[in-house]
């Protein structure tokens, strides 16, 4: 039990007193005014601060356990370095907060609002964030590991080098996340609305990315193989240098899409729309694209040995100086198809010294 009682914690304040190195815990703070208090090396495990006001408040190496902030409005805190272990933020507002190398984890969110604030190397490992709503907010190289998005809404949410194992993203809203490098394999954020993500160098082996909407996201150098990404919505979406090996893109749209260098060996995109699409010096080595919309695609420089183009689309794509051994084009629709271009490939030798 607290050391001091709710009336004495308050005339401390009043007085102008710091209040350290004492052990809180349990008190009721519920809807009290806590403005211009100093708390440092302060326990307040299962402390209820339900609704305070704690604008202007000041917190140093404090341990919240289980302490409750239902309501708070957190506008401001500083709570760098601290522990909230099972602690609950139910409908609180959190803005322009510092929560730098802070545990976050077994964390109750749900409903509260993380807005343009900072969280660095911070642990929300099995946080509940059901519902939260985060906005511009780095929470860069921290623990998202078990974290429940079902119903947030991540808006321009800088996540780059956070790991997300078993981390729950069905339900939820994904616009302008950045998550370069970040480790989602074997993730499932399939149907989800993951528009202009940028996923770059990012762990995507074996996730389940099917009927997911990820209009113009950046997957450059990123880990794709065996992943599943059928039905999904990759409009003008970049994807120079990934590794697509053994991934399944049928039935999916790729309009616009650029696959420049990617290795999409034994990758499958029977059925795909790829109107538009960029395979400039792609590796596809056994690569399915029966039946695809391919109008005006360019495979420049690609190397299509043993790949599979029964059926296919092709009208007016580009085929220019392509590695061309067991290809299939088994009832593929060539109309104006454009080959090496005689004048261009000159000029590559001549640059080339070929």
């Amino acid at each position: 039990m607290s050391t001091l009682n709710r009336e004495q914690i308050l005339a401390a304040i009043a007085d102008n007193q710091t209040l350290q190195d004492i052990d809180l815990s349990g008190a009721d703070l519920s809807g009290t005014d806590l403005t211009g208090g100093r708390f440092v090396n302060v326990k307040l495990h299962g402390a209820n601060l339900s609704g305070a006001n704690i604008f202007k408040t000041g917190f140093k190496n404090c341990e919240f356990d289980k302490a409750f902030f239902d309501g708070c409005d957190l506008t401001k805190v500083n709570f760098q370095g601290m522990r909230f272990p099972g602690a609950s933020f139910k409908e609180a507002k959190i803005h322009m907060a510092m929560l730098q190398k802070t545990d976050f984890s077994d964390v109750d969110f749900s409903g509260a609002e993380l807005t343009w604030s900072m969280a660095q190397h911070s642990n929300f490992k099995n946080a509940n964030m059901r519902s939260m709503k985060i906005v511009k907010t780095v929470l860069s190289h921290s623990k998202l590991d078990g974290v429940d998005l079902f119903g947030a809404n991540l808006d321009r949410v800088v996540c780059n080098g956070s790991s997300f194992k078993g981390t729950k993203f069905k339900g939820g809203i994904y616009f302008k996340v950045m998550m370069r490098e970040a480790d989602l394999e074997d993730q499932d954020i399939s149907g989800q609305l993951f528009s202009q993500v940028l996923l770059d160098s990012a762990n995507l082996r074996g996730a389940n990315l099917s009927g997911a909407d990820m209009t113009m996201s950046n997957f450059m150098g990123a880990d794709l193989t065996g992943a599943d990404l059928s039905g999904a919505v990759l409009r003008s979406c970049m994807l120079s240098g990934a590794v697509l090996r053994e991934a399944d893109f049928t039935r999916s749209d790729l309009t616009k899409a650029y696959f420049g260098g990617v290795d999409a060996t034994i990758a499958d995109f029977s059925g795909a729309t790829m109107v538009h699409a960029i395979f400039a010096k792609a590796t596809c080595h056994a690569t399915k694209f029966v039946g695809a919309s391919l109008q005006h695609s360019d495979f420049s420089h690609a190397d299509l040995t043993h790949a599979d183009f029964s059926r296919a689309s092709m009208y007016q794509a580009k085929l220019h100086r392509i590695i061309e051994k067991d290809t299939r084009w088994d009832g593929a629709s060539l109309i104006m198809l454009q080959g090496t271009d005689k004048d261009m490939e000159e000029a590559e030798n001549w640059v080339h010294g070929g």
